[in-house]
């Protein structure tokens, strides 16, 4: 996602993709390698770049929801700045 964090397009899919893959039961372990892998990192700079896409929005949010089941993404959506950017989304600014 860093490589085209410009192309608004490439950032929606790849936030649908990490949200679907996020949604999958905690046994699959997909959510300890999206956080490990820096997708947390990535997910909200594409919100925080992409605020008026609403679609990449929507994804990009439900896909921190389920990353945040487990503690150790919890604390990297708060260093990434998740927090700010969920908030700031959900105000429409």
């Amino acid at each position: 996602m860093d490589m085209f964090r410009g192309v608004i397009s490439i950032q929606k899919e790849a936030c649908g993709g990490l949200r679907r893959l996020a949604a999958v039961n905690a046994e699959t372990g997909n959510q300890i390698k999206i956080g490990e892998a820096g997708g947390i990192e990535a997910i909200v700079a594409a919100i925080q770049q992409h605020k008026e896409d609403a679609g990449l929005e929507e994804d990009a949010l439900i896909a921190l929801k389920h990353l945040s089941c487990l503690p150790e993404n919890q604390i990297k959506i708060g260093q990434a700045g998740g927090i700010e950017a969920i908030v700031t989304a959900r105000q429409g600014t």
